[in-house]
């Protein structure tokens, strides 16, 4: 076991994980930052994060030393399991900031959604893998696109306009590694933009429109909506 952990420790794209080990610290400096600023300093939230990241090394561990292509086996209850997951989060999930998103167990928190975006990676792992064919074409895009349309829907039910955005971007990801054309691309992103514009024109929230004002013009609202951005 040993001799087989150094190996995959060995064989590790180091360049990679120092660089999640660099976004972890710049955000770790960060959150100190904002928690040094408080009226009580207790820093709950760095001291989360630290936890976290306890938690995550032997995880990591464990991870690298498996056969990742195991999973393909499971591709398919993974998602289901994330799917059901998404469900029942809108009936006894949390309402946090008017967002039905996360189970919460005590101290403990838990979002679905993102135990979805491994899920939904998995998934599409398997089905390009049993669907890879020289002419790639409308009937894979079709398909996979409904893997990503199910939980998309179940998100942003919640509402979550954010990861809901990310699986779709997973959809786009996994289509250009599959070998997606260039008219397939083209055509993909014209009804996205037609969605995008009807979305903005009929669907929109309020605070949504509002979160994307700030980031394209933070000063807009320095004191109130964009103080994130701004600091």
């Amino acid at each position: 076991m040993l001799s087989r952990m150094f190996n995959a420790l060995r064989s590790l794209d180091w360049a990679i994980l120092l660089s999640v080990l660099f976004l972890f610290c710049f955000g770790l400096a960060a959150i100190y930052s904002v928690e040094l600023s408080t009226e009580t300093q207790r820093f709950t939230f760095f001291r989360k994060q630290l936890i976290a990241f306890a938690i995550a090394i032997p995880i990591m561990l464990v991870v690298i030393t498996s056969n990742y292509l195991q999973l393909r086996n499971y591709a398919r209850l993974l998602y289901l399991v994330g799917v059901v997951l998404l469900v029942l989060v809108l009936i006894f999930g949390a309402n946090i900031r008017g967002t039905r998103g996360w189970f919460n167990f005590g101290s403990f928190s838990f979002q679905p959604v993102e135990f979805m975006k491994i899920a939904l990676i998995v998934a599409y792992a398997r089905y390009f893998g049993e669907h890879a064919r020289r002419q790639f074409g409308w009937k894979e895009i079709f398909g996979s696109g409904l893997l990503m349309a199910i939980p998309v829907g179940l998100v942003a039910l919640q509402p979550d306009l954010g990861s809901a955005s990310i699986l779709v971007g997973i959809w786009g990801f996994c289509l250009l590694f599959a070998g997606i054309r260039w008219i397939h691309i083209a055509v993909i992103t014209i009804l996205g933009a037609m969605a995008a514009a009807f979305y903005w024109m009929f669907l929109i929230s309020e605070y949504q429109i509002s979160r994307i004002q700030v980031f394209l013009n933070p000063a807009l609202d320095p004191l109130g909506e964009s103080y994130n951005i701004t600091q």
